[in-house]
């Protein structure tokens, strides 16, 4: 208890340093990962249930969409994502039987998940290189939002390709293999 207490403290002294200094404060989301840890060890907190849980999930995700500008706002929204991330996950992983944690844990989505690295790492090459084409197809295209919207769909396809293949080639194979 008292190293969650701790812990706690040490993320709300890095939030109001960095709203006053500005800095890293998305370092806060490691703490949220710590707490949960901490808290999903513990039974005497309740879990929240599957649809509060995903309201949190829905305001955390619309609040980072207020216009605050400075640290000081930077601090909040990622504070108010704090939040919501620990409740979420909280929520589902103290009721894995509940719909919400049902669909997070989707096969194409728990898919991605693992392979998030490799695409982190080729997505914006694999765009590049989309759009490169584009332009050579389209030399002065008029981009509008039924456009970008038409293109999302297949970008993410096209970006999802390559990080597959180093996913399965190089990223599995030897970092997620059984060592002996």
């Amino acid at each position: 208890m008292a190293k969650s207490k701790s812990r706690v403290i040490v993320a709300g002294l890095l939030v109001t340093y960095c709203a006053v200094h500005g800095g890293h404060v998305r370092l806060i989301m490691f703490i949220a990962g710590i707490l949960l840890y901490e808290a999903l060890a513990g039974e005497r907190v309740p879990a929240l249930g599957a649809l509060p849980a995903l309201l949190v999930l829905i305001i955390g995700l619309l609040c980072t969409l207020l216009p605050y500008p400075g640290p000081a706002g930077y601090a909040l929204k990622v504070s108010i994502l704090f939040a919501a991330f620990f409740l979420l996950c909280f929520s589902c992983f103290r009721d894995s039987s509940s719909w919400l944690a049902g669909g997070f844990s989707w096969t194409p989505l728990r898919w991605l998940g693992n392979m998030s690295y490799s695409y982190y790492l080729l997505h914006g090459l694999a765009l590049k290189g989309a759009f490169l084409v584009i332009a050579l197809l389209l030399p002065d295209p008029r981009f509008d939002s039924l456009i970008f919207w038409g293109l999302l769909p297949p970008m993410f396809l096209v970006s999802l390709v390559p990080a597959a293949l180093l996913f399965l080639l190089v990223e599995r194979p030897y970092s997620l293999r059984v060592r002996g």
